[in-house]
């Protein structure tokens, strides 16, 4: 008999505004959406949708002038709106990470790629130099990136994109999180390295059990990795079904636009 999988993440009529001189912008209104465990879900949708605001609530990593003006993030059944700084501090990297759309934005250019990943390990755990230091050759053998140890000598300008997306790829799963939220992750790169990242979350996802919500604004990126696909619009998710289901027989009007601009056939 198949074991019946765990909600991971649900969020419930989740309202979100910004505040400015000029008055209130609400982003999200009505927002909702459910991540099963060993589950990859994707938030598609086009630019200013709010897809990016909606991964940023989960974490609670909204500017001092956004406002959660209602709902719930329920992660394992606990509402993250009601969390205590702290324990948001220790969720961020051990049990939900997130990887931004801009590879070099989320790498100091200051620091090597070896200092920046010792960080995240001297931050969230008690294990010595030596033993991080193997973690790290062995994170990014991982993600595919050869001749690591030579690698984490560098500064990120001097890698490629692809390669810095890899290395971002690995530090989010350094501490073994159960969610990598991956914000348009191959929105900046090249079609034969979109390719290559997107198998590089399947293997993730396949030898590490994670889950995964993949936020994109197309639809080509996700048909062979998501289990199922939301379709974001104005706010809020418009329809919200098996993947093949929605690309297959797609019913709101703005999905078929959406399938229609990625030339799905």
């Amino acid at each position: 008999m198949r074991k019946t999988k765990e909600t991971l993440l649900e969020i419930k009529d989740l309202k979100l505004s910004y505040y400015s001189e000029n008055g209130k912008n609400t982003i999200l209104e009505g927002f909702n959406l459910t991540l099963l465990e060993d589950e990859v879900v994707a938030l598609v949708g086009a630019s200013g949708c709010g897809k990016s605001s909606a991964a940023l609530s989960i974490l609670m990593l909204l500017g001092s002038n956004a406002r959660i003006e209602k709902g719930e993030v329920l992660y394992k059944g606990r509402d993250l709106v009601k969390a205590r700084p702290e324990y948001m501090a220790k969720i961020r990297g051990e049990e939900i990470s997130i990887i931004f759309q801009e590879p070099l934005s989320a790498l100091n250019p200051v620091f090597t790629i070896g200092y920046q990943m010792y960080e995240v390990f001297r931050y969230h755990s008690d294990l010595g130099k030596e033993k991080i230091y193997g973690k790290m050759v062995e994170l990014l053998k991982l993600v595919g990136i050869a001749g690591a140890k030579e690698v984490i000598k560098y500064y990120p300008h001097q890698l490629s994109g692809g390669m810095r997306q890899r290395i971002v790829i690995a530090m989010s799963i350094a501490l073994n999180p159960k969610l990598i939220i991956a914000d348009e992750p191959t929105s900046n790169l090249d079609v034969t390295l979109q390719v290559q990242i997107i198998d590089l979350f399947k293997k993730l996802k396949e030898e590490l059990g994670v889950s995964i919500l993949l936020i994109t604004h197309d639809l080509r990126a996700v048909e062979d990795i998501a289990t199922k696909i939301n379709v974001m619009h104005k706010g809020r998710v418009i329809e919200e079904n098996i993947t093949q289901i929605i690309l297959r027989r797609p019913k709101e009007d703005y999905t078929k636009l959406l399938i229609k601009a990625a030339d799905y056939q």
